[in-house]
This record gives C-alpha cells, structure tokens and sequence, in this order.
C-alpha cells in the first residue's frame, strides 16, 4: 500500500481547525450557547475568519470585554492588533489594584511566553488598573491564550479571596 502525504498547508489547516474547536469547547463547558457558530473550519489558504470570530466570540461570552470598534468604549492609543480588547473582569482588577500587581502580570506574561503557541500578542493593564488591554497582532493558535487568560482570572479570584480573609 503506498503511503500518501498531507499538503503541509492542509495539515496547517486541520491543526487551527482544531483550535477552533478547542475554543467552542471552552465555551460549551462554560454554559455558553454555541449553536450559531457556522464552522470552525478553517483553511490556510482564505486567512484565517474563523480564528479571530470564534475567539472574539469567546473573549465577549466568558469576560466583561470591549472591542477597538466599541464607540462607547474608547480604548486607548497605541498600535493596534488584530484583535484589540479590553477585558473588565472584576477579578483582574482587584488584583490589578493590590500589592501583587506587578507579580501577577509577570506570571501572566511568563506563561503565555511559555506557551509553544502562534500568536503575537501585547498584554498590559490600563493606566487605571481596571482591567487588562490585549492586543493580538498575528494568531492562528489562539486557543493556549483563551485558556491562559481564564486560568489567570482563576488565579486572581483566588488571590484576593486569600486577602480578603
């Protein structure tokens, strides 16, 4: 029997396809009504839609999260990515606004680091430490950031549960 290879850009696309799933999971774990999504195949070849709508999706379902295209919202100046959010988790700021600040973001950004994922992404807080500013330049393995980002609320609620006693 001969053996048959997958076009490299095919195998990209069943890689990110499965991503996408792994998102829409996420959310069905979460309670979240994940009926309307159309699919979540994707394919290397037509960009890249699914990506960026399933995981803007799941930021707007499992945060209090805003959008650069937000006329409410005004986010602030700097370069944008991709997909620029603000998440306003009562969870992030409290712990924003404490003394481990500055140790949460460095863990934060550590393990996103760590993450063997492809995406670029800038994460800081606001000026008013009410929440967290995400900008995402390139991503075609977004599935470790929603992941990381939800084990980091976790974390913070956590936190200042601890400090509150």
């Amino acid at each position: 029997m001969p053996i048959t290879e997958m076009d490299v850009y095919d195998y990209q696309s069943y890689q990110i396809s499965l991503d996408c799933l792994s998102m829409l999971k996420i959310l069905h774990d979460n309670g979240k009504d994940i009926s309307h999504v159309r699919t979540f195949m994707t394919s290397v070849h037509h960009g890249l839609p699914e990506v960026t709508e399933i995981f803007s999706m799941a930021l707007k379902s499992l945060f209090e999260c805003h959008f650069n295209d937000d006329p409410e919202f005004p986010l602030p100046n700097k370069d944008e990515g991709e997909i620029r959010a603000v998440l306003l988790d009562t969870e992030f700021s409290d712990v924003l606004k404490s003394a481990d600040s500055v140790l949460f973001m460095d863990e934060l950004l550590e393990t996103i680091k760590e993450t063997d994922a492809e995406f670029d992404v800038d994460i800081a807080p606001l000026d008013d430490n009410s929440g967290l500013l995400i900008d995402v330049y390139y991503g075609s393995d977004l599935y470790p950031l929603l992941e990381e980002l939800l084990e980091f609320r976790s974390r913070a609620k956590v936190l200042t549960t601890s400090q509150e006693e």
